[in-house]
Order: structure tokens, then C-alpha cells, then sequence
């Protein structure tokens, strides 16, 4: 089971889903619209010259630019044309309204309060609008300004479920505690909600000063049957520590830990508990409450693929809050999907250094380094952060990995020994990185280890496909244990049928025993699957072959080269389309 970073579960995210859909995009301008369509996947950048055309095209090119922009998560981009292309038709209500969802998704904010009070003038009842002016009344402490934003707004979609929140939390500013519990009890005739609620509810109950209540809450929450939020765990622990129980807070992290070893907050707030170091609490007043709510739609959003809301969400979060750094590390890794590297390395470095989520912002920085192609930039950031936490083994496995992407074998393998010596130290095995080790000692033709790396990673994880695949495959190419081979490359299929690369594996066992019918079938698919890879279409070529689709195989072969493969397959694949194969 995998600790999530939001608060609820897979049936719920996809009943949220289907809530939102329409909340934000509205129906488009029509003429505007279809000439986006035509304008399909080009580039902003060819369409932003547009200062010499007449105003009506001008404005078109604008809008035009915007829409593609605002597709590819260039919220920047976006809110410039759309801006400009408002202020050539500022009346335009459905231009005011795609101006001021992606000014919000750009954390420019207080430029789209410009434009809300035009949008509420409008539309007294829009969603979106009112929550905005209800954020900004809580931001500046008028609570009852707040209540009054959301009392007004519609009640649909996604509303359902964050005008709760936002009445509740507004309520906690104005010290109506009963009120905001009553609030919230409207989440819980949902089912969708009930986890929003139960866990607003303890947060609620623990800032009242409730404290028997919010602690049955809290153990309610991590022990739920269907697998606990990373937020849950953060939440009960600084409840435990605030509370003089710092040992049972330990126990708790490292019981989360053992769930998700890869969530680099739990294991500063595990060093910091077994420290003895006493926490703020984890949400201090109505504001961090609101603050904390909004992210959390923020996330559950982010999951199913809703950037842009999600997005907005996020920045109204940190808006409210100033810092909010969990917030802050979600717009990072949106701007992550998008691919705007530079953009997420911009929103890490906004994280306070002191923070439990600055090990991740630098981690994640690195990772968008490396992405950016500026290499000795992320391996210096990565040393140094070996460097200072002597204990961790995140910063070395991800230095591994980059030198593992830069074929770097050595030095790869050189930083996994000494994250597995670490990990030895504290007693434990980990079965990714063996089996990343295991692929470097491959590749740097050190097959010995590599093996070793792979069977006890096997012993760890009977199951995995990924080893399975790797070992099975690796034996295939050596000619050795195929029989053994073929079962463990059919067992990762099963476990994984629709990955190109381990029905190829299949495909090529089947070849290697002299299956070539079977291993025709399997590597079709495997092309399917992956068209553009030069291995499976070698292989297939190879396969058509020995049946005697003599034509077909030198398309295949053909089509290899044009995927640039490894430079060492080149010869042989060119000696093939001329020779053909050898009986």
C-alpha cells in the first residue's frame, strides 16, 4: 500500500472528477473557437506575432495564442494574450471569465480580484468567483464577509463540496465552532465526501481544544480500511507530539514509513520526533484550516488529471496561507506535467529551507535539472544533500539514476553502493534499489553481482515484472536458463499485458526456443504497444524472417533505423537488409 499526498480514495477522486467537469472552461466562444480547433498543435510562438493585423485579427490571434498556451499549462503565456485580448473586448463575459481562471492558475491573484467583482456583478451565484472574493475576505480576516461569499454561490459541481469547507472554516474565523461542525456533517451525506469531513472534523475538534474527540478522529482516520493520507499521518502525529506523546509519534511515522518509504516528510518529521522537538500546530487557526482545505481539492484534483483546477486550487491555498509550502511542492509538480521544468524549479526555491518538505523541493529540483539537461547543476545540488543528511539514501539512489541516464555505469554503480550500504545500516532491504543496482552492474558488465541484485530482489518481491522482465530477458540474450526464462517473462505479462517492452521480452524468448510463429504474435503486439521502438521492430523483422515473410521483416528492419537505435544495432541491422538472416 502507497500513502497518498491527498485525502481520499480511488472511487471518490472519480466521483469528484465527474463534479467539476464544465466548472471552469464553460461553454468557448464559437467563432474563436473553432478557429482554435483548426489551429491544432502549433506552436504558441508562431502565432504571436500579431501587432501589424488589423484589430479584429489581432484580438483573434491573441485569443488564439491564449487557448494554446492555456492547453500546454502556460498559464503565463495564457494570462498574457487573454489579458490582451480583453482589453481589445473588455466586455466580453466568457473572455472575463477564461482570463480570470488562468490569471488564478499563474498565482496572480490579486490581478483576478480586478475582474471578480465585474464576474459577481454579473453572475451574483458564480462558483468560482465567489469562493475567490470569499479567500480574499479570509485573508484579510473578515470571516463574516467570507460566509457570506459562499451563502450566495451555486452549489454545483465541485461546489458541493468546497462551499462545506469554506463555510466551515469561515465559521472556525468567527468562533462558531458548532456551526462549522454542522457545516461540514453536509460532506458526510456523501460518500464521496465522508473522508473530507472526517478529516476537517478532527482538525476542527483539535483547534477547539476537544482533545479526546480529535484524537478518536485522528486513530479513525490512519487505521482506515482502505489505506491512509499522508496528510492523516502528518496531522495525528503533530497532534501526538503536541500532546507530550512524542514516542507513540515515532511509532506512527515509522509505521507510515513502512507503507511508503518514499515520502521524504515523514522521515524529517520521524528525525524530529525522535528528537524530541515540540511542532506548531499543524493547522494553527481558520485561515491554515481554509488553507488546508483548499489544498487538499487542490490535490485530489491534481490526481485525476484536472491540472488547471487543481492548480487553481493550489495557488489560492498559498495565497491565503503566504507560505504553505505543501502547496507550494503541488504547484511545482503540476508545472512538472506540463514540463515547465524551469517554472517548478522556481516554485521549489519559494520553499522555506527549514521546511519538512525542503528535502523534496531539492530532490524535485534536480530531478527538473536534470530534465533542463543542466547535469553538473543537479549532481552538485545531490552531492551536497548526500552530504548533509549521512543517513538518508534518497539524494544517492536519485545521483545513481542520473548517471545511470547518462550511461555512466561506474559511477552509477558507485552511488548505489553506498545508498545500500545505508540502507544495510538501518537493517532493511530494498528491493528498487537492488534492482536499479542491477541494471548498472549489467550494463557495466558485471554480471555476477547484477544476477545476485536481481534474485534477492525476487526473494523481496516474488511478483515484481520489472525484475522479472529484466533477469528473464538477460538470460534470454546470455542463452541460458531459457525454460526458466519464458515462465518468468509469461508470469510479468500477465502482471503487466499492456507494457511493450516485457511482451517483447516474450516475443523473444519464444524466438530463442524456435517458437517463431508465437514469437510473431507476441511481437505484433509488442509493436502495437510501441511502435517507435528500434528493438521490438528489429526483433519483429527478425521474426517475419524465419517465417518467411521475407518483405515484411526488411520493412521492420527498415523502420528500426529510422528510430535511431543504439549505434552498435545500426551495423547489424544494415547487414541484415542487405544478407537477410543466415538459416
Amino acid at each position: 500500500m502507497l500513502l497518498k499526498h491527498h485525502t481520499r480514495t480511488q472511487g471518490a477522486r472519480q466521483a469528484i472528477t465527474a463534479l467539476f467537469a464544465g466548472v471552469v472552461a464553460g461553454p468557448m466562444l464559437l467563432g474563436w473557437a473553432e478557429a482554435a480547433n483548426q489551429l491544432g498543435g502549433k506552436e504558441v510562438s508562431q502565432i504571436k506575432d500579431v501587432e501589424e493585423e488589423p484589430a479584429e485579427v489581432s484580438a483573434l490571434g491573441r485569443y488564439l495564442a491564449g487557448h494554446v498556451a492555456r492547453r500546454d499549462g502556460d498559464t503565463a503565456s495564457a494570462a498574457d494574450f487573454l489579458g490582451y485580448a480583453l482589453a481589445g473586448d473588455p466586455k466580453n463575459e466568457q473572455l472575463q471569465l477564461e482570463a480570470f481562471a488562468v490569471l488564478i492558475a499563474d498565482g496572480r491573484v490579486n490581478e483576478a480580484l480586478e475582474l471578480a467583482a465585474a464576474i459577481h456583478e454579473r453572475e451574483p451565484r458564480t462558483g468560482l468567483g465567489n469562493v475567490v472574493l470569499a479567500v480574499a475576505a479570509a485573508r484579510g480576516g473578515d470571516f463574516k464577509a467570507a460566509q457570506q461569499r459562499v451563502s450566495k454561490a451555486s452549489k454545483r459541481r465541485i461546489n458541493r463540496l468546497v462551499m462545506p469547507l469554506v463555510t466551515a472554516w469561515s465559521q472556525v474565523g468567527s468562533k462558531n465552532f458548532e456551526g462549522a461542525a454542522k457545516s461540514l456533517s453536509v460532506l458526510g451525506k456523501r460518500k464521496a465526501f465522508a473522508d473530507f469531513q472526517h478529516y476537517h472534523r478532527a482538525l476542527l475538534d483539535d483547534l477547539a481544544g476537544k482533545t479526546e474527540d480529535a484524537e478518536n478522529a485522528y486513530r479513525a482516520l490512519v487505521d482506515h480500511e482502505t489505506g491512509s493520507s499522508l496528510r492523516w499521518y502528518q496531522a495525528y502525529g503533530n497532534f501526538l507530539e503536541r500532546n507530550g506523546r512524542s514516542g507513540e509519534a515515532v511509532s506512527l511515522y515509522k509505521r507510515a514509513l513502512s507503507h511508503d518509504p518514499g515520502a521524504p516528510v515523514l522521515a524529517q518529521r520521524l528525525s524530529a520526533a525522535e528528537e524530541g522537538a515540540v511542532p506548531n500546530r499543524f493547522v494553527a487557526d481558520a485561515r491554515s484550516g481554509l488553507s488546508e482545505a483548499l489544498f487538499g481539492v487542490a490535490s485530489v484534483l491534481s490526481q485525476e488529471g484536472a491540472l488547471e483546477t487543481a492548480m487553481i486550487y493550489a495557488r489560492l491555498a498559498v495565497f491565503l496561507r503566504g507560505e504553505y509550502p505543501v502547496a507550494q511542492l503541488l504547484v511545482g509538480r503540476i508545472l512538472e506535467s506540463h514540463q515547465h521544468w524551469q517554472e517548478a524549479i522556481t516554485a521549489y526555491k519559494g520553499i522555506d529551507a527549514e521546511s519538512d518538505y525542503a528535502w523534496d523541493a531539492q530532490l524535485r529540483t534536480a530531478a527538473s535539472l536534470q530534465r533542463l539537461e543542466h547535469y553538473e547543476e543537479a549532481i552538485k545540488l545531490l552531492r551536497r544533500m548526500v552530504k548533509n543528511a549521512p543517513a538518508r539514501t534518497d539524494a544517492l539512489v536519485a545521483l545513481g539514476d542520473l548517471y545511470r541516464s547518462r550511461k555512466n555505469w561506474s559511477d552509477a554503480v558507485a552511488q548505489y553502493d553506498q545508498a545500500m550500504a545505508r540502507v544495510l545500516e538501518q537493517g532493511h532491504a530494498n528491493w528498487t534499489l537492488l534492482y536499479a543496482r542491477g541494471i548498472a552492474l549489467e550494463r557495466a558488465k558485471q554480471w555476477d553481482r547484477a544476477e545476485a541484485d536481481f534474485l534477492r530482489a525476487l526473494e523481496l518481491r516474488p511478483d515484481q515484472p520489472l525484475v522479472l522482465n529484466y533477469l528473464g530477458y538477460s538470460w534470454i540474450e546470455q542463452g541460458r536458463h531459457l525454460k526458466h526464462a519464458r515462465k518468468m517473462i509469461e508470469k510479468a505479462v500477465s502482471l503487466r499485458p499492456r507494457d511493450g517492452y516485457i511482451v517483447d521480452s516474450l516475443g523473444w524468448v519464444l524466438y530463442r526456443l524456435g517458437d517463431f510463429e508465437g514469437a510473431v504474435r507476441q511481437l505484433e503486439r509488442a509493436v502495437e504497444l510501441r511502435p517507435q521502438d528500434p528493438v521490438i521492430n528489429d526483433h519483429l523483422g527478425d521474426s517475419y524472417w524465419r517465417v518467411g515473410r521475407k518483405l515484411e521483416a526488411r520493412f521492420q528492419w527498415q523502420r528500426a533505423l529510422t528510430f535511431e537505435p543504439d549505434e552498435k544495432l545500426i551495423p547489424t541491422i544494415e547487414r541484415k537488409l542487405g544478407e537477410g538472416l543466415e538459416d
